[in-house]
């Protein structure tokens, strides 16, 4: 959707969406009534989610947790053929926006914006670029924006006095996270 080419530092791999693929998959199983092999994707969905999670205790720490366990239930519903596929998508659809969210509190907390935390910001946005994909128009009309700010708060920070990238930082991280809370 937007370039993401701008680097600081050798670009290392984007966040993995391992746990996005797998749960996608397990919806498309729910739909054709292949339930067992769905409980399957389901239970290494929430593995991958469980390794992409930072785990550092961010404010929403114990809804993430709340949905780990609510997906591991759901697995076993999906085994029994009882499972909802309305439920399941909008539990690890929140869930997945909920890692985000982790994702934009380790970046803020960083010390100073540097290449590092650059690369991380790069991260977190492509990241939220992935996830609009199966949002509606609003949402995506939304998050449009947001990343393009985002991209351009990236390149603007090379440029800028330390002190202003700073609260700059602190700005836009506010901005990013209120965004992901909303699809939470």
């Amino acid at each position: 959707m937007y370039d993401t080419s701008y680097v600081g530092i050798a670009e290392d791999k984007i966040l993995d969406n391992r746990s996005d693929v797998q749960f996608c998959k397990a919806l498309q199983l729910l739909k054709t009534h292949k339930n067992l092999e769905a409980s399957i994707y389901i239970r290494e969905g929430v593995t991958s989610l469980q390794k992409e999670d930072s785990g550092k205790g961010s404010e929403i720490r114990n809804k993430l947790d709340s949905a780990i366990v609510d997906l591991l239930q759901m697995a076993a519903a999906a085994r029994k053929g009882t499972l909802n596929e309305d439920v399941f998508a909008n539990k690890y659809h929140a869930a997945e926006w909920m890692v985000v969210h982790d994702e934009i509190e380790m970046w803020e907390q960083m010390p100073a914006l540097d290449a590092k935390t650059n690369l991380h910001l790069r991260k977190t946005l492509h990241n939220i670029n992935y996830k609009l994909i199966s949002e509606d128009a609003e949402v995506k009309k939304e998050g449009e924006c947001l990343l393009k700010e985002g991209y351009a708060f990236l390149k603007s920070s090379q440029v800028l006095a330390r002190d202003t990238v700073i609260s700059a930082t602190h700005r836009e991280a506010e901005r990013i996270k209120s965004f992901v809370k909303k699809q939470i």
